[in-house]
Order: C-alpha cells, then structure tokens, then sequence
C-alpha cells in the first residue's frame, strides 16, 4: 500500500505568500490605471471647458470695441416684466432706457448723456420728472459674465462650470451652469446659467437663480444690433412734456 505524501508546509506558505504578493501588485496595478483614467478624464473635461471658454471670449472681443449698437434687454420674473434698452452712438453718447411693467403700474426711466449733458427722465402712472445735468450713470457695455480677471478665477470657473450644448431661441448655444457674477445674480446666494451664442460669443439668455429656492427664477433675453443707431434714434426726449426738477 503507497504511503501518503507528506505536505511540505513551508513550500505551501511560500507558494501562498507568492500568490497574494501577486494578487496586491495586480490591485495596486488595477487601481494606478483606473487613477490614471480619471485623471484623463479630468483633463480632458477641463481642457474641453478652457477651449470653450477662451473660443467665446475671442469672439466676443470683436463686439466690445464697437461704439454704434442697440441692445435690448427684458427679463421675467414671477409675473413681472422689466425692459432694458441701450442705444450707443459713439463714444460720449447713449440713451438708456429702463422700465417695469405689471398689472398694479407701469415705470419707466430713461437717461440721456453726451459730452455736455447727462439728464435722467422719470415716468410713472401719475407724473413725469426731469432731472437735469444730473450725475447718473448706466453702465453701458456688451455683458460678458464669463470674463475673469486673473488666473485663479478661470480655474476656479472652469471647475464649476458645466457645459453643454442646447438650443436657445432659435440659435445654437452653449449652455454654462454655475455662474457666480456680482453683475448677474440679484440674490446674496445665488448663481445664474447662461447661454451663451456658439457663432458670436455674445450673450443669448441668463436664468438667474437663488440656491436656497427661497426667490423665483430671473429669465433675461439679449438681443443686439450692430452699426444702426442714428441721430434720430438717439434723440432726447422732450423737456416740456416733463416737470423738471
């Protein structure tokens, strides 16, 4: 009768010892390459976001020089409607127009300013006020909420922002989600979308939003025309249909 093989135990440990080494340099190996993906992944995505980004503001900088447009401007918001509309003639010249309008009133101001003069206009349901050489201001510029000053602000946009493309009001856009703008968003908490016009770069449609829900959504449209303005369009309103104070 054959004997039983003895097991020698310290090959039997050896070849265990042997086999989980390889086991933990195959997991090690595994997870390297899986950190290794994701960190393209990453790259990818924000090197996607940075050409998108630096892609819109190039275009947009053949626009932000210009010193004859029209832009109008209005925006929803629960069941009101304001309006906006900026007409620039040149550089020392623009007609600011501003107004609210729902059921209870409507409100509207306008600001005349030239080289000589600045002379704001006020009409409600019940009056019409002139202020002459007053020194309002409107800040008159072709918005562009993607700009950022220095580099850590770009970083820190192309981390926050998500990017897609949708279509919005008729035109091929990209849709930028997390935008945090002083200039944008009217709430202490809150961050706004843009939409933003693949061909021009120039600003088609923001949604700003308050991120405790507390407010409802503010939806604004754009629309520009270039090279148009005219004397005529540009032309003050008349004194004596006002009381001036």
């Amino acid at each position: 009768m054959e004997k039983p093989k003895k097991i020698d135990k310290a090959n039997q440990n050896e070849e265990i010892q042997k086999n989980f080494s390889n086991k933990k340099i195959s997991l090690k190996f595994l997870l390297k390459m899986i950190l290794i993906i994701l960190l393209l992944l990453i790259i990818i995505i924000i090197g996607r976001k940075a050409f998108v980004i630096k892609d819109l503001q190039n275009k947009i900088s053949e626009f932000t020089d210009k010193t004859n447009y029209s832009i109008s401007v209005n925006s929803y918001y629960g069941d009101r409607l304001s309006y906006t509309e900026y007409l620039i003639k040149d550089e020392n010249t623009y007609l600011y127009t501003t107004g609210l309008v729902n059921e209870e009133n409507n409100h509207k101001r306008i600001i005349f300013s030239n080289k000589e003069k600045t002379n704001e206009y006020i009409q409600t349901n019940e009056s019409k006020i002139a202020m002459l050489n007053s020194d309002t201001s409107a800040k008159i510029e072709i918005p562009n909420y993607i700009k950022t000053d220095n580099a850590k602000d770009f970083i820190l946009l192309l981390f926050k922002a998500k990017i897609t493309s949708v279509k919005c009001n008729g035109k091929e856009c990209y849709e930028i989600k997390n935008i945090e703008n002083p200039d944008l968003v009217y709430t202490e908490n809150g961050y706004a979308t843009v939409y933003i016009d693949k061909e021009t770069g120039l600003i088609e449609r923001t949604i700003d939003r308050n991120a405790k829900n507390e407010e409802k959504d503010r939806v604004t449209d754009y629309n520009y025309e270039f090279d148009n303005v005219t004397d005529e369009d540009i032309k003050e309103p008349d004194i004596s249909e006002y009381e001036v104070k």
